[in-house]
């Protein structure tokens, strides 16, 4: 008798270890069920549907919305328009700050234009100096001084906020 009364106790906490380990597993796999659909309603498919959505869009559009944003998009296709293709464009100095500081992304979405960017320490020569018939500036927040690009362009508004100081005999 005793014998059996051991190997009760013995089938007994080794069915309780099982049932544990089940369980854990169990918690594991409804863990990862909704992990999983928790990712897929918050990311993957609104991503999907955003991407989905841009597929009859010029690749320039499509690739400055996925890379910026709608906005960035609409505002360098309305600088596409703006600028001629033989044109020169003016940013600001190139920081951290921002996209349109650097010449390289901008040259990717305005290309064939000549793209610049003023210095950091001579923003004021600069746009004094760009007084050409063919010289243009990106009229961000801060970029130009407005009173100072007022006095050898013209202001061609995107929105309230940015838009391209032009020549001011420009189409």
């Amino acid at each position: 008798m005793r014998g059996a009364h051991v190997t009760g106790s013995f089938a007994s906490r080794l069915s309780s270890r099982a049932w544990k380990s089940r369980f854990v597993i169990i918690l594991l796999g409804i863990s990862i069920v909704i992990q999983t659909i928790t990712l897929a309603e918050s990311y993957v498919l609104p991503t999907g549907k955003r991407v989905w959505d841009l597929r009859a869009q010029p690749a320039l559009i499509r690739g400055g919305t996925l890379l910026e944003g709608r906005r960035f998009a609409e505002y360098l296709s309305f600088v596409r328009e703006t600028v001629p293709e033989d044109g020169k464009v003016i940013l600001p100095p190139h920081s951290s700050r921002g996209p349109l500081t650097n010449i390289s992304l901008v040259q990717y979405f305005l290309f064939p234009r000549d793209i610049h960017n003023c210095g950091p320490n001579e923003v004021d020569e600069c746009v004094l100096r760009m007084t050409g018939a063919n010289s243009y500036f990106l009229a961000l927040k801060n970029f130009p001084p407005r009173e100072l690009a007022a006095q050898v362009k013209r202001l061609v508004p995107f929105d309230d906020d940015i838009g391209v100081y032009a020549p001011p005999h420009s189409p």
